[in-house]
C-alpha cells in the first residue's frame, strides 16, 4: 500500500501544473516525509532554493 501512496504523490508532483511555484510548507513536507526532494526540475531547483534559504535563515537564528 505504501508503494501506491509513493507512485501517487510522484504522479501528482509529475503532472503539477508548471506555473505553481513550490510553498515552504510543500517543500518542508516532502523533506520530512523522504528526506530529499522529488519531482520535476521545473519544481525541484525552485523547492531547493526555498529549503536553502529556509535552513539559512534557521541557522542565522541559532547563532
Amino acid at each position: 500500500m505504501d508503494r501506491n501512496i509513493e507512485i501517487k504523490e510522484r504522479l501528482e508532483l509529475a503532472l503539477r501544473s508548471v506555473e505553481k511555484s513550490p510553498t515552504l510548507e510543500e517543500v518542508l513536507k516532502q523533506v520530512s516525509t523522504h528526506g530529499v526532494l522529488r519531482g520535476p526540475e521545473y519544481w525541484v531547483f525552485p523547492a531547493w532554493i526555498i529549503y536553502v534559504e529556509y535552513a539559512t535563515q534557521k541557522i542565522a537564528e541559532t547563532f
